[in-house]
């Protein structure tokens, strides 16, 4: 199943842009405990700013899920590690909602290129010989402390 991506507004609002559909692969059941379940993977290619050099990365988003289906936050804190809480707050839930949701948590939190990818400029961490040589704030200090003593 495949649902466009433009049509996802937060999404949209927090990429460069977006590239055709998101590709959902979703199962809905019951476990052993009758808890209603979703699991799956979601994916989709949307465009970013690479933070080095502020050019354009294309990320392939993707995502696996495990989510319980609970009505209260009492519910979800009994659930076990495995599985993420969807609370119902009304009978029904969006689809699109919710893979927009799952795509949204899955964007890097600082997307870069990849080494030799990225078109910015390499900095040296060595000392240059031209910057000059500053002398350490607290070395009055210690030497007050050393005649003091």
């Amino acid at each position: 199943m495949s649902l466009p991506l433009s049509g996802m507004a937060r999404l949209v609002a927090s990429t460069r842009a977006v590239e055709g559909d998101a590709q959902i692969d979703l199962c809905f059941s019951m476990d052993e405990e009758r808890r209603a379940i979703i699991r799956g993977s979601v994916s989709a290619l949307v465009v970013l700013q690479c933070q080095r050099c502020l050019g354009e990365l294309r990320v392939r988003l993707v995502t696996d899920t495990a989510l319980a289906v609970v009505v209260s936050e009492d519910q979800a804190r009994q659930l076990p590690e495995s599985y993420e809480p969807l609370v119902l707050s009304e009978e029904s839930v969006s689809l699109n909602e919710l893979v927009e949701d799952e795509l949204l948590l899955s964007l890097p939190a600082f997307p870069v290129h990849q080494e030799g990818d990225c078109k910015a400029p390499e900095f040296s961490s060595e000392a240059s010989e031209e910057s000059p040589v500053r002398e350490n704030p607290f070395a009055v200090l210690a030497d007050l402390k050393n005649r003091l003593q």
